[in-house]
């Protein structure tokens, strides 16, 4: 085990480590550039509709107007797209600090940029959970290979949806309520859990129950999605 933990500390092994780090934002630009910033591949990918919503909230447009978002996607895709074959973003209003901040970059910044956000995060939340089972840090590598070969893992970094911060909502949720026992930061990850109302509605009536049973009354619930 010192042995491990002096290897750790080695110069050269903290030097490959920034090495290997430099090369895998490199890999990630190429493939950015030549698949997910790429006009053929734009139209089908869920990103574009996220970015254009940040963009047009962020210049004063109106991120759920179709027309809109179809002239900033013909700017990206550089070629007219019919209006039918333009969607919106259908998460609500109050996603919008999470995407403005991508919609002020340029899209090949700001796709490269989400899905190293995505990424992380994903990696954050299985480590936790992990953790949560009983995993323990030697083993770790092994919950990230589960995740990474996981199929909708894969489906969500190749389109870009905004499911990752659904996942930190839960995790962070769990954490905090249940082993920090910090009932406002919990009550903040909830927050991220409304980005997708639709497919989580019976959290809200599961989570007022709860908080009713253990009487966590200092639980905030946000305004709107109970």
């Amino acid at each position: 085990m010192r042995k491990g933990l002096s290897l750790r500390r080695h110069p050269v092994y903290r030097l490959f480590l920034w090495v290997a780090l430099a090369a895998s934002l490199a890999l990630l630009w190429r493939m950015n550039a030549l698949v997910l910033s790429n006009p053929k591949y734009i139209p089908v990918d869920d990103f574009s509709h996220y970015w254009a919503a940040g963009r047009l909230n962020t210049t004063g447009g109106n991120p759920y107007d179709p027309q809109q978002v179809q002239q900033l996607r013909n700017r990206i895709v550089r070629e007219e797209t019919s209006y039918a074959t333009i969607p919106i973003m259908w998460s609500p209003p109050w996603s919008m600090p999470f995407v403005m901040p991508f919609g002020a970059l340029d899209y090949p910044a700001s796709r490269l940029l989400w899905l190293i956000a995505q990424v992380t995060i994903i990696l954050a939340c299985a480590k936790k959970t992990w953790e949560f089972l009983g995993g323990t840090g030697r083993t770790i590598a092994m919950a990230w290979g589960i995740t990474f070969i996981f199929g909708p893992t894969i489906s969500v970094l190749e389109k870009g949806q905004i499911t990752p911060l659904v996942l930190a909502g839960i995790t962070g949720f769990v954490y905090f309520a249940e082993y920090k026992k910090n009932d406002l930061v919990a009550g903040m990850f909830a927050v991220l859990i409304a980005l997708k109302p639709q497919l989580y509605y019976l959290f809200w009536p599961i989570m007022l129950v709860w908080t009713l049973t253990f009487r966590r009354s200092s639980l905030p619930i946000p305004a709107g999605d109970c």
